[in-house]
């Protein structure tokens, strides 16, 4: 059974004896000066991994909502929150909120109830921002986020997914409900739409998030993100981290998502913990 207390779901925890070593902790510099070494090929890496076109890498998912949702915030949409979401998702909608845009919260995996609030609200020439969990812990529901997606782009708007617990534990090769789900992330107009931020301190055990999508979001993003002005990057041991887990995952990440449905110890899972 996932223990959705522990941040460390495939058992991975980059000793720094096995991390690339690093000169300098940080820059002193903000991202938008200067990124630190390694981040664009770490985010490219990630995009690749969730099978979406561009990504950014951050210090926390709160940065990134924030962030993401001020953003937003300047287009004419309705923020249409499923019930499950988590907490700093949604503190990131209460900031576009704040900033003048709508919110509705709908019973979580309700297609029907959000099909008629983003009828009702098209009508009123807003388009739909959908905010929902790749996964909600304790819940039996998958969420159909496929149909979330469509009634995304049929009403030219966007889903937003807060991939936290889904991210390196599910989807082909630990890419996450993009690839879990079979949602284009970006690559032409059909997957425009579609958003995803996720922490990868669960499933890879590096506290860093990624932001990915359509590479002109992303581009929009970075050019316009405050927390890339005025908060420090992720830290170089940070990123050393990630690098470190996504040559674990590409290794050895399928038999340790094999290893959460069969928990029972066996000598690869005793070397792993030894190692890891």
């Amino acid at each position: 059974m996932l223990d959705f207390t522990s941040a460390l779901y495939l058992g991975m925890r980059h000793p720094s004896a096995r991390l690339a070593p690093w000169h300098s902790l940080t820059l002193g510099q903000p991202a938008a000066l200067r990124e630190p070494p390694g981040a664009q090929a770490l985010a490219a890496s990630l995009a690749a991994l969730q099978g979406c076109e561009a990504a950014c890498v951050l210090p926390s998912t709160l940065h990134l909502f924030w962030d993401l949702f001020g953003l937003l915030a300047a287009e004419r949409l309705v923020i249409l929150v499923d019930g499950g979401s988590y907490a700093i998702a949604r503190w990131g909608a209460e900031r576009a909120q704040a900033l003048g845009l709508p919110l509705r919260v709908f019973p979580s995996g309700e297609v029907a109830v959000l099909q008629s609030l983003a009828a009702a609200w098209g009508r009123q020439g807003r388009r739909p921002l959908i905010l929902a969990d790749g996964y909600v812990p304790g819940s039996e529901q998958v969420l159909p986020l496929a149909a979330y997606a469509a009634l995304a782009r049929q009403g030219g708007g966007y889903l937003l997914l807060d991939d936290t617990q889904v991210l390196g534990v599910a989807g082909a090769s630990g890419g996450g409900s993009a690839r879990l789900h079979g949602l284009p992330g970006g690559y032409d107009k059909a997957g425009g739409h579609l958003i995803v931020g996720a922490s990868l301190a669960k499933g890879l055990g590096v506290p860093l998030a990624v932001l990915a999508g359509c590479g002109a979001l992303l581009r929009r993003f970075e050019a316009h993100s405050q927390t890339r002005v005025h908060a420090s990057p992720p830290s170089v041991a940070v990123l050393a981290a990630a690098r470190h887990a996504l040559a674990l995952n590409a290794r050895h990440g399928d038999a340790l998502r094999a290893r959460l449905a069969d928990p029972r110890p066996s000598p690869f899972t005793a070397w792993c913990w030894s190692c890891w």
